[in-house]
This record gives C-alpha cells, structure tokens and sequence, in this order.
C-alpha cells in the first residue's frame, strides 16, 4: 500500500511539473538562414519565459531528454519547425524544465517515448607513435579581445578566431579549417564526433589547452586515414598532423525511441516497426 501510496505521489509530481503557458505554433517561412533562436530559461538573465524560434521537434525532444546520445522517429521530427513560447516559475531548475518540455510534447503531439542502451560502433583519439605534435596555448588573458561586430579575416579568407573557443568554416573549392584556441583534447574529440556522426572518446591522457588548426576536405577519407582517388585529405587524416589519431571501437550510449507521435495535422507517424529505421 505504502508503494502504490508513494508512487501515486511521485505521478502527481511529475504531472504537476508543467509550464503556466505555453504557445505552440508552426514557425514562418524559412528566411534562408535556417538558424534555430532560443531565447531566455533556467540558468538565463530572464528565467521565467523561454522563447524557440525555427526549432524542430527533434531539438525539442533533446531538450527533453538532455543528455541522450540520439534519438529514434520519424523524418518530419528535423524537418517541421515551430515556434515555442512558455512561461514558467523563475526557480525552475534544469531537471524540472526537462520534465515540463517532456510532459508540453505528450500533451501537444502525443509523444510516448522509452529510454533504452544501445551499443555504437566509435572512436578513440589517442596519441600517435611519436607523440603528440600539439602548440600549448598561450595565456588566455591575453589573447586578442574580440570587436563586437567585426570579424578579423585572414589573407586567405578564412576567418582568424581571436579568443578562447573553436570553429570550423567550410569554403567551396577550397576544403574546411578547424581552428582552435586555448581548447582541452575533449573539445577536439567533440568536433570529430560531430564530423563523423559517431561518439568519439578521449584516451590521449593529455591534460592541457591546446592551440591548433586543422585543414581537410570533409567526406574527403575515411577513418582509416587514407587518401581517396582524388586526394582530398579528410580530417581523420589531417589530425595526424597534431601527433594523434582514431582507433575503431565500441561504446553504449543512452538513447530515446519515440513510441508515438503525431505531427501538426494530427496524423500518426511512428510506431514499434519504426524503431530501427527511423532517425
């Protein structure tokens, strides 16, 4: 009794933890950027009102789940966008915001969802033989102070990266430049992971912040840091430049299988059949 007792009260919690209004609609056209604008919530200057501008379910559906690896459902979750604006107590922590956004999608599309392990093919960056070839930052106070509104280009176009942080910028006919300032090993590892769509692990036991810079022709190699026909130098081959280099392996990673959803019109577009081709 004193289970179904305490259990009740944690349903009641969960269910109370929702927005004090929220206004979901279809965002407007396109203005040619797709960029995403989230504006305001916990941890913000303006706690009590988060603001998304252009943002699709599945960003949504991150923010719900935050710290999930992926997430399995149908196509329309990346390509329908919205605008949401919700209203919410300014003491809200990040935790109760996740199960506010969790319970907002349940009630608005009909989002049932698990949580689930699942095993992914990966990569370790390691040290190479021969060792690291990697430039130790210089002091962070006193790097160049960065200009509101100006962008420093440098002679070959691509724009200089002026303070503490990391880009990447792709140029037609010309490749892409990773470029690095004051960074750990684990911020590098976060960019090849992105560039190869797989988690990427940082086992190179280095322990401090790192100036470098990477050229490549993205899709140009693969893993196994061979030129292709053509000669495009991928970036699993560029890093090898720094000392360093990938190593197949395997990793876990959480993730969420959407069980049932419905899109703006209403129509149902995943179930248990979904699960292992949808996204």
């Amino acid at each position: 009794m004193r289970k179904a007792i305490m259990t009740a009260l944690f349903c009641a919690s969960a269910l109370a933890q929702t927005f004090e209004v929220a206004s979901v609609k279809p965002a407007p056209p396109d203005d040619g950027t797709g960029m995403t604008r989230v504006q305001g919530g916990p941890g913000t200057s303006d706690p009590g009102q988060i603001t998304f501008r252009n943002i699709s379910l599945m960003n949504l559906l991150g923010r719900a789940y935050p710290g999930t690896y992926r997430t399995y459902g149908p196509g329309w979750l990346d390509q329908d966008k919205f605008d949401v604006i919700a209203k919410l107590p300014p003491d809200t922590t990040k935790e109760q915001f996740a199960v506010m956004m969790r319970n907002l999608l349940a009630e608005r599309f009909g989002v049932k969802a698990h949580q689930e392990t699942r095993e992914f093919a990966a990569y370790d960056l390691v040290v190479a033989k021969g060792g690291p070839k990697l430039k130790e930052a210089v002091d962070e106070a006193s790097a160049t102070p960065a200009t509101p509104g100006q962008v420093n280009i440098a002679d070959d176009g691509f724009p200089k990266l002026t303070r503490p942080g990391m880009q990447t910028i792709f140029k037609n006919g010309v490749g892409a430049r990773m470029t690095a300032k004051a960074q750990p090993m684990s911020s590098l590892a976060r960019a090849l992971g992105a560039e190869f769509q797989k988690p990427v692990m940082d086992k190179t036991g280095l322990t401090g912040k790192y100036d470098f810079k990477l050229e490549y022709s993205p899709g140009g190699v693969s893993s196994s840091g061979q030129e292709d026909e053509v000669g495009a130098m991928g970036i699993a081959y560029a890093i090898k430049g720094l000392g360093l280099e990938l190593r197949d392996t395997k990793t876990t990673r959480d993730v969420v299988v959407i069980d049932h959803t419905e899109n703006s019109d209403g129509k149902l577009t995943c179930a248990e059949q979904f699960h292992d081709n949808c996204l």
